[in-house]
């Protein structure tokens, strides 16, 4: 399958939950020799150690970091676990969090913690609450609907305790402020369409949940400018204000510096040179509104 992919053209492959320790060594071997890099998520089985050591380029979704903490005696299952680690919040041995952040740094592998997802996932509020962000008017209104259900149904019969839910949260917020203090590289991404996040808006959302986690707007804006370019081999071309660089960026109305919300406050954007300002971009969210 890997050399197949590779022949195809891809230039990275996708982990996702449920691949088995044997299929996934054969994976990285052969994707290490062909040198075309995978990322994703940690299958239980795989497991956070064994991720670090066969050279996962990203880590998604802070996925594997919470079950590395795991100290029931059972064995972990994928309906034990729950929402990346919610089910298990009681059976953690948290004396393993500097550990874990040590052997995290070590391994050169990047994060993108997509923390949004979980924070909306996890957090008080309603259905209705996160279905009447602005972005949601640019949205499948059938989605919105099954999205609005799907938390107001997770507010009513919760899966695990209040504070639980918080103290997914917590963790994992404490993990971001950690990793990125210790110099692990962290790359924007909010998982959309996954739940609640709608394409474009939320990687501002998640803007927000890093500034939320402990880092500065600085730091957070950087996830998704210059450390993306230093991933792709493309620092200096990219992901900077600089002639002769890729000319993509936004033109704000206020300073994203001193308010993280400010990076929604757009005035226009420049996409591959080209400027596209205030009138024709409001013709185009327009042109994506629902009746």
């Amino acid at each position: 399958m890997v050399r197949n992919q590779k022949a195809a053209g891809y230039d990275l492959l996708k982990i996702h939950p449920g691949v088995p320790r044997a299929a996934f060594d054969s994976l990285a071997v052969v994707a290490n020799e062909l040198r075309i890099p995978f990322a994703g998520h940690v299958p239980l089985e795989v497991g956070l150690d064994l991720a670090l050591t066969s050279k996962f380029s990203t880590i998604d979704h802070l996925d594997g970091i919470v079950e590395a903490m795991y100290a029931g005696q059972q064995p972990l299952t994928q309906q034990m676990d729950g929402f990346f680690g919610l089910g298990i919040m009681r059976q953690l041995d948290k004396s393993r969090f500097g550990a874990i952040v040590n052997r995290i740094r070590a391994s050169g592998v990047a994060m993108v913690p997509t923390q949004i997802l979980v924070d909306n996932y996890a957090n008080d509020a309603t259905g209705d609450e996160l279905t009447s962000l602005p972005e949601f008017k640019y949205w499948v209104p059938q989605q919105t609907v099954a999205w609005r259900t799907t938390k107001n149904n997770l507010i009513a019969q919760p899966p695990v305790s209040r504070d639980e839910r918080h103290e997914l949260i917590t963790l994992r917020r404490r993990f971001i402020k950690a990793l990125y203090d210790g110099g692990v590289p962290f790359i924007l991404g909010s998982d959309a369409p996954q739940l609640w996040n709608v394409p474009g808006f939320s990687a501002h959302r998640e803007l927000g949940a890093l500034v939320a986690a402990g880092l500065t707007p600085y730091q957070a804006l950087r996830t998704g400018t210059v450390e993306v370019a230093k991933f792709l081999g493309e620092e200096g071309r990219s992901g900077v204000v600089r002639v002769g660089a890729r000319a993509d960026l936004m033109l704000l109305d206020a300073n994203p510096l001193e308010a993280i919300g400010n990076s929604l406050r757009i005035n226009g954007v420049v996409v591959n040179g080209r400027w596209i300002g205030p009138a024709e971009r409001g013709r185009m969210l327009d042109a994506l509104a629902s009746p």
